[in-house]
C-alpha cells in the first residue's frame, strides 16, 4: 500500500510569516497537533508543533529565554519561522507505508509531509496508519 492511499490531503499549512497565535488557531480550528510551514511559493520549511507554540508562549510570560541576548525573540516580534523545527524529513506519494513507518520512528516524528514535484500534496500521522489496522 501507498502512501497516497492513506495520507491526509488537501493539507492545512501555514506560512513561516504568520504569528504563533495564527498557528494555534488553525490548530485548534482543525484538531491538528502540527501543521506544516510553508514559503510563499507552497515549499515546505519546516514543522511547528503545540509544544513548539506551547515553549515560545510560557517562556515569554516566565521571561525566561525571552532576551535577544538568549536568541530567542520577544514575544510580539516571533513568527512562525522562528519557533518550527526545519523539517529535512518528507516522503513521497508513492512511498510504501511500511517504509514511511520505519522512517517516522527512527526521525521520532509524529508525522511527516508528503511531498511531489516541490510542493506537499498530503501529511501522513500515526493517527492516519492506525486507521489501517481497522480496515483488514
Amino acid at each position: 500500500m501507498r502512501i497516497r492511499d492513506v495520507m491526509s490531503s488537501p493539507v492545512v499549512a501555514i506560512t513561516a510569516d504568520a504569528s504563533p497565535a495564527e498557528a494555534a488557531a488553525v490548530m485548534r480550528e482543525h484538531g491538528f497537533t502540527t501543521l506544516p510551514v510553508l514559503d510563499r511559493h507552497g515549499r515546505l520549511l519546516g514543522l511547528v508543533t503545540e509544544a513548539d507554540l506551547a515553549r515560545s508562549y510560557f517562556a515569554s510570560q516566565t521571561g525566561r529565554g525571552s532576551t535577544p541576548e538568549d536568541g530567542v525573540l520577544l514575544a510580539g516580534e516571533r513568527t512562525v519561522a522562528d519557533l518550527m523545527a526545519p523539517h529535512a524529513t518528507a516522503v513521497g506519494p508513492d512511498d510504501e507505508v511500511p517504509v514511511v513507518a520505519a522512517v517516522m520512528l527512527e526521525a521520532g516524528r509524529r508525522c511527516v509531509p508528503v511531498v511531489a514535484g516541490g510542493q506537499v500534496v498530503g501529511i501522513v500521522s500515526w493517527r492516519d496508519l492506525v486507521a489501517l489496522l481497522t480496515h483488514r
